[in-house]
């Protein structure tokens, strides 16, 4: 038996004890005060223990905000009164060192009023939208840029909203001979600084155009798609908490006994799909590709997967909007770079997620990513690392660069986690919006203005031969089960 399953064993075995010397502790589910505790992981036997702890309070007591993944990278955890000296406990027994955070002077920064968007009224880049709003001003700025700019649906999500797609492109060159750039916010609820930047992009793009010598350059050679939201359902549902209130500080002073079900939609990161056969509701839209997609573990009493943040779901590709995506991308074989923004994290992330090992265009990404990092830095100092996911976060399965590099062979693949390192986490302050939006930009020019340095024959063909070995596998492999059935 190895070190790893060791660990796993012996830190079940005293959860399960611990757990059931409390059970009567911890009979009541709502909570009267929320905690915030932070924990930074420095051995490999602290994040299988914290990985063993998400697992055995689940979701309904404890929240992680971030799984432990990476050493030395803080894991957020929200907690309820009753849980809070069992857990705290656990973390003691294993020798893992926390600080309690204050979160009301932490999230202090405005979330206003809702409002509708009119013609006459420009749009606020400000403050967090919902997503009819950044839609009601995009199709303003389609009308306003229409010789530019498109707008349509590549299908819809779960509860039945329209993804709407931004194209981006002038008729300066034939089409035919443009490489696309697919980019994407929002795969993750509660990133909300994620789509606000894509808004902003899509803006800037379009009145910038005639303007900005690059801008107008990139806009005339290629075709850009942006998808300011993929997990709309998500994201409509970590927003509604804050529907009403005009700033954090506010909302916690009016919900003074915060329920821990508040917390979860406030920190949602999933889709909002049913799980037939589970209690578990939506999966982890970035654990959802088919490509190298493991499910979780199974509780074989049950029946029913763990309930993790992560969830894979029962199936890759089981989330309509991941098929959505991947369905365009796969129609569309010039689309030659995908770009996938979250956050928090500052990093320019690359395949692989499912092994340490480098893929064979490691130079290439690498030295691009160093590129954009350096661009983004140039504007307001903001340091971005750059790197594959496996190296700079951890080793995770059914991610989507993988499969847009490895499947739709789409070479430049990259992941963007916006601002900031962990000092607000997900609820960044409205007012990083704009410079976040401006400095992603000019990251984005990096990758657009290497595209358009490209052959673009070429890099379509390489894509085709990609495409052509990743169906010739599967059609090897089909071969080969069915000749062993009939050995």
């Amino acid at each position: 038996m190895n070190v790893y399953c060791q660990w796993v064993l012996y830190i079940t075995a005293m959860l399960v004890f611990l757990r059931g010397a409390r059970s009567k502790e911890e009979g009541v589910q709502t909570i009267s005060r929320h905690r915030f505790i932070r924990v930074v992981p420095s051995s490999v036997e602290h994040v299988i223990t914290l990985t063993t702890l998400e697992e055995a309070y689940g979701e309904n007591k404890v929240i992680f905000l971030r799984s432990a993944g990476i050493l030395d990278t803080p894991v957020d955890i929200v907690l309820n009164d009753h849980s809070f000296d069992s857990f705290t406990d656990d973390l003691k027994s294993a020798d893992i060192p926390y600080i309690v955070e204050n979160v009301e002077e932490t999230l202090i920064e405005k979330i206003r009023k809702r409002r509708d968007v009119s013609v006459e009224d420009e749009f606020d880049h400000t403050r967090y939208h919902f997503y009819n709003e950044m839609i009601d001003w995009l199709r303003i700025l389609e009308k306003r840029y229409e010789n530019i700019a498109s707008m349509f649906t590549i299908g819809r999500t779960f509860e039945g909203r329209d993804m709407y797609v931004m194209k981006i492109t002038s008729n300066v060159r034939d089409e035919n001979e443009k490489s696309g750039i697919w980019i994407e916010g929002g795969i993750h609820a509660r990133e909300k600084i994620s789509p606000a930047t894509m808004v902003f992009i899509i803006q800037q793009l379009l009145e910038e155009y005639g303007n900005d010598d690059v801008v107008t350059e990139l806009v005339d050679g290629l075709i850009w798609y942006i998808l300011p939201v993929v997990n709309i359902d998500g994201y409509e549902f970590s927003m509604k908490p804050l529907e009403n209130a005009t700033t954090i500080r506010q909302f916690f002073k009016t919900e003074a006994d915060v329920e821990l079900e508040v917390w979860k939609a406030l920190y949602w990161r999933k889709t909002r799909s049913v799980n037939e056969g589970t209690t578990c509701i939506g999966v982890d839209p970035n654990r959802n590709w088919d490509f190298k997609w493991e499910a979780l573990r199974v509780n074989k009493d049950t029946n029913k997967t763990f309930c993790l943040i992560s969830d894979p779901g029962l199936k890759p590709f089981s989330e309509e909007e991941i098929q959505n995506i991947a369905n365009f991308l796969m129609e569309h074989s010039y689309i030659d770079a995908y770009l996938s923004v979250h956050s928090y994290g500052q990093m320019i992330i690359f395949p692989w997620c499912w092994t340490k090992d480098n893929i064979s265009d490691y130079e290439d990404l690498q030295n691009l990513s160093d590129k954009v990092s350096k661009a983004i830095e140039s504007v307001n100092g903001t340091k971005y690392r750059s790197g594959p996911v496996s190296s700079l976060i951890s080793t995770v399965t059914g991610c989507s660069c993988d499969w847009t590099y490895a499947v739709a062979g789409i070479k430049y693949s990259y992941g963007i986690e916006l601002r900031d390192t962990g000092t607000y986490g997900f609820f960044l302050p409205e007012d990083h919006i704009e410079p976040t939006g401006i400095e992603t930009l000019e990251g984005f020019k990096e990758i657009g203005k290497h595209l358009i340095s490209l052959d673009h024959n070429e890099t379509k063909k390489d894509r085709n031969d990609a495409t052509s070995i990743n169906h010739s596998s599967s059609l090897l492999c089909c071969f080969v089960y069915l000749l062993l059935l009939c050995i």
